[in-house]
Order: structure tokens, then sequence, then C-alpha cells
């Protein structure tokens, strides 16, 4: 067993590359997220990780967005119901960095440019930190604390919020009505662009004309929508008293004082449907807390476990020390045999190591 401040030491590297991952959610470990999360106040600096957030007004217009899968017809449709209702504008429910990047709430901020151009205010959280730094601190959120376990895959183009593409939609509106969970019929939808513009055709053309003012670039840190942070309106408030408590632990120093608990170590322990990495995940926790892990087989997925599998006649051992031994109970001798398999690499990753494990029962061919 290695001593504590070897464990310790191996935690803060490992803590500083889940922190520098975090920027896609799929590659953020939940169990080091729920440590990472609440560990911020332990790293010996008070300040290092608070993050100054209130509530703020923007004027839509000065507002970036982080994704680029929108729907224009979602955004329109919405944006006829502020004009009937009188209410543009509105919360959106999301954090927005100090360099103006909204992470969420994006058809609501498109909608209120449609609806009243430059004039359009909208509201949310502002934090004074960068998009770049938000973006990867909110997946830590979304898996540490939330446990949110994979994104959203986003629907639509950005890319489609033109005005010649605008009119069609509004145009269609006129005609057809708006479908969908807030139907409208063209009746109504013309009553509500002549209150609002004087007419349908002049409504038609200020809307369409708005979408001129709606940013359509994208910053290059960010992922695809499926790999960016999954934080409801509801949780913002939440997301935000972590942040500025500086509980999150996403700026060095990181805490040397904390390293995973048993808990959390066994919390970190998912099921994997890929055999390499849930053997991969077994070398991160044996490192960790130099005991042993095992892989084995359950309901045709795979765990990660401090402890013997007893109903298992085939599993991996991982060693603290980087070694996988595969496991073979022969019931006939009543015996167990082990055979030595190599470290899970880009070198005996692949088709060979499958082999490997084919053949030793791990897997089936």
């Amino acid at each position: 067993m290695m001593d504590t401040s070897e464990l310790l030491a191996r935690f803060e590297g490992v803590h500083s590359d889940a922190v520098g991952k975090a920027g896609r959610l799929d590659d953020v470990d939940p169990g080091l997220a729920k440590v990472i999360v609440r560990a911020g106040k332990k790293d010996g600096d008070a300040s290092d990780d608070k993050v100054s957030v209130s509530k703020a007004t923007w004027v839509a217009t000065t507002l970036k967005p982080s994704q680029s899968t929108m729907i224009l017809e979602k955004a329109l449709g919405m944006a006829m119901g502020m004009l009937e209702s009188g209410k543009i504008g509105g919360d959106l429910g999301a954090i927005v960095s100090d360099d103006n990047y909204i992470m969420d709430g994006h058809h609501r901020w498109a909608a209120t440019i449609f609806a009243s151009g430059r004039a359009g205010k909208v509201g949310g959280f502002k934090a004074d930190i960068s998009g770049a730094k938000l973006q990867p601190v909110l997946n830590l959120l979304t898996k540490g604390q939330f446990k949110i376990a994979r994104g959203k895959k986003g629907k639509g183009f950005l890319s489609r919020f033109t005005a010649s593409n605008a009119k069609d939609v509004l145009d269609g509106f006129v005609s057809d009505g708006i479908p969908g969970d807030y139907p409208k019929s063209p009746e109504e939808v013309k009553a509500i662009l002549t209150k609002n513009f004087g007419s349908p055709e002049g409504g038609v053309k200020a809307m369409a004309g708005n979408a001129k003012l709606i940013e359509k670039s994208t910053p290059a840190w960010a992922p695809s929508r499926d790999q960016m942070p999954v934080i409801e309106p509801e949780q913002v408030s939440v997301a935000s008293r972590k942040l500025k408590s500086g509980e999150v632990d996403h700026a060095s120093p990181y805490a040397e004082s904390e390293g995973p608990t048993d808990k959390d170590l066994l919390e970190a322990r998912s099921m994997h449907t890929n055999i390499k990495s849930a053997v991969t995940e077994g070398h991160k926790l044996a490192a960790m807390t130099g005991v042993p892990h095992y892989c084995y087989g359950e309901s045709g997925k795979y765990k990660i476990s401090k402890e013997k599998p007893e109903a298992e006649l085939r599993y991996i051992q991982i060693t603290p020390g980087g070694n996988e031994w595969t496991w073979s109970y022969n019931p006939s001798a009543e015996k167990w045999t082990k055979s030595r398999l190599g470290m899970v690499s880009e070198s005996t990753g692949g088709p060979e190591w499958d082999r490997v494990l084919q053949l030793s029962g791990i897997v089936e061919g």
C-alpha cells in the first residue's frame, strides 16, 4: 500500500488532468468531478477558485452563442409568443461569461432579437470568468454536482438564421399557422403581427430583418452541443453559489489535503460497455488507492471493483504497479489459473489486444 503522501501526490496529478480535460463532457470522470466540485476550499488558497457571480441584464444583441445547433422555427415561434404576451426577453435560465458568451438559453436569446431587434433585453447570471474557462467548470458541475452523465444532442443549425430563411418561415406562419406544442392559427399570427408592426407584411419584414443582428459565429473553444454543460434553469442558482464560494477546485493550486474517499471511488466504478475503457479506469483506481482492482462482466457490461468477484469464473486483476492478469477458474480441477495481459495503451490496444481477451474468455469473439 502506498503511503498517504504518495497517494495525494498521485491524486493531484489526476485532479489537474481531469480539470484540463473537462472541455468535453464525455471526458469528465464523474467520481473525480464529485471530489473536484467540493475541494476548492482545501487547496491552500482561499481565493483562487472564487468566481464573482451576480444577476444581470443585457441587451440581447450584445450576447454571443456558445453552440451552433438551434432550430429556426422554434426561435421564431417563441418570438411570436413574446409578441403576443407583450413580454419580450425574459430570463435565459443560464450563466453568461464575462466576454458575453451564453452557456444556455439560446432559443430565448434569438427569439428576443427576432421580436424586438436591439431593444430586447434578457436576464441571467453573469460570471466574471471567460467563456473558455467557464464552460469546462460547468461540465465538472454537470457530472460532479448534478450527476448528469450525458449531454444533450443539439438539433438545427445557427447558420440557417438568415433574413431569407426567417422570411420563409414567417410567411409559412402567416399562411398556415404555427404547429407544435404552442400552435397558433393563421388568423392569430396575422393579428399578432398587425398589433406589433402594423401589418402582417410589415411584421415579417421587420422580424426577418432582425436576423442580421444575431451573432452566427461560435468560439473555437466550444465543443459540439452534446459535450457542453447540462445545467437546468432550476439548477443555475446552485451552480452560481458553488462558483461564488470557490468550492469548485478548477484553478491551480489544486487541493493537496484531500484525495478521493472510498465512497467516491466506489461511485466512480460505473458500468462500461467497452472492455478497454473499464480496464483503463481500473488502472487509474488501482494507482490512486494502492490496492488491486478487478474488471468483470455483469449483464453484458463491465464493472470495476476493489473486491474480488465471487460469482465470476473469469475476471481481470489490475495491480497498482500496472500489471494485468486474467484469472480463470477450472471447476473440475477446483483451482484458479492466471495469465498475463499487457497494459492498455495505444500500442497494446486494438485488434490484437481484443483477440487476447477473446482467447482468455473475458469477451466473446
